[in-house]
């Protein structure tokens, strides 16, 4: 059982976590997931982004949407409902510290992809690498919540405008969390506090998606990148120490 103290600090990491993902289109899951984890196991902090990711991608999506269009972006969507049961597998079979490594090396790779622009520079063809994206993004998803780095390094190699940008990863990675939620049910990883936490952060998220969708006209891109990097930097080391 959670405590009060516990609970008021989740609730307050989700809701600038959303800040966070309202602002810069991606980085719910991970900012939120590694900074849970120093509170709550691994598996349990995973399993609460559940309702949280969904309510997050759908709120952006929906205040998005006549951005969004679905040209060159069927492979990744489908690729990542593919993923999902595969991630799902892995976060309710690996142990906690197995999870905890590739936890890490995720981060890593997020930090390294927002520090290379150069993914950019060419367009990615929708079949041959959107889908195996898609597909990894899916499995990220399923075991922590996270596609957002395959799953952006696809879509900003698209040469999307940022509300387009913005909108396509909100679709891309919340195809799969609708497909998470009843995975996890049925693989045993969601139990009714974990559940009430989960719808609980998903309006805490929300409130804080709108408010950075506000700030996302007036923040300086790079700034909020690198802001986001040195902390993914911080906490995919303290993952990988233990």
């Amino acid at each position: 059982m959670l405590d009060a103290v516990t609970i008021t600090v989740a609730l307050l990491v989700l809701l600038v976590a959303g800040l966070i993902q309202g602002a810069g289109g991606f980085g719910f899951a991970l900012t939120a997931l590694p900074v849970l984890c120093l509170m709550i196991p691994l598996k349990d902090a995973s399993a609460m982004l559940v309702l949280t990711g969904l309510s997050i991608n759908g709120f952006i999506f929906w205040r998005l949407r006549s951005h969004f269009s679905w040209e060159r972006m069927l492979p990744i969507a489908l690729g990542g409902l593919a993923g999902v049961p595969l991630g799902v597998l892995l976060l309710a079979k690996a142990d906690a510290r197995a999870l905890q490594i590739v936890l890490g090396i995720v981060l890593l790779m997020a930090v390294g992809q927002n520090l290379a622009p150069g993914l950019r520079n060419r367009k990615w063809h929708p079949l041959w690498l959107g889908a195996p994206c898609g597909v990894f993004s899916g499995a990220l998803t399923g075991a922590f919540g996270t596609g957002g780095p395959p799953a952006v390094a696809y879509v900003a190699a698209q040469g999307f405008d940022r509300f387009r940008y913005s909108a396509s990863v909100q679709l891309a990675v919340g195809m799969g969390g609708l497909l998470r939620l009843p995975c996890l049910a049925v693989g045993g990883l969601l139990s009714w506090q974990i559940l009430a936490m989960s719808a609980a952060g998903g309006v805490a998220a929300a409130v804080g998606a709108w408010v950075g969708l506000h700030v996302l006209k007036r923040l300086p891109e790079k700034a909020l990148r690198y802001v986001v990097t040195a902390m993914l930097l911080v906490l995919a080391i303290k993952n990988l120490a233990g």
